[in-house]
């Protein structure tokens, strides 16, 4: 997976150098990460942290995080909690005193299942099991 100032991260096969498909940003894609438990993957591209769901060469957001004021610098998933992120942004040009952001945080486990998985947990937590 590559990360690109042309707005986009891309998905290539190693084996065949084949694209296997382009993730399309509002803005260049700083960095670039498969979650080490799932097929899921993130991409910072300005200030915006998404993760997408890769399957078959077809690619759908699950989740985006809108909360830095600035691009993002970098960001990682946590080894030891799985589903936990955490990203930082160098919002020292926002801002009179310098420095950046740590977010820490946790997306709904439902969106970082796949769908029959989510919808299984779901119904059952809804009878109380």
């Amino acid at each position: 997976m590559t990360g690109s100032t042309d707005c986009t991260a891309s998905i290539i096969d190693l084996r065949t150098c084949k694209l296997l498909t382009s993730l399309i940003h509002r803005g260049p894609v700083n960095c670039v990460e498969f979650s080490p438990n799932k097929e899921h993957i993130t991409a910072s591209s300005d200030d915006i942290l998404t993760i997408w769901s890769f399957n078959n060469s077809e690619a759908d957001i699950l989740w985006k995080h809108f909360g830095h004021k600035s691009p993002i610098t970098d960001f990682n998933w946590n080894f030891a909690n799985e589903g936990v992120l955490s990203s930082v942004s160098d919002d020292s040009q926002q801002t009179s005193q310098g420095g950046g952001n740590l977010h820490i945080y946790r997306p709904n486990d439902l969106m970082l299942e796949d769908k029959s998985s989510a919808i299984e947990d779901l119904c059952n937590s809804l009878e109380g099991n």
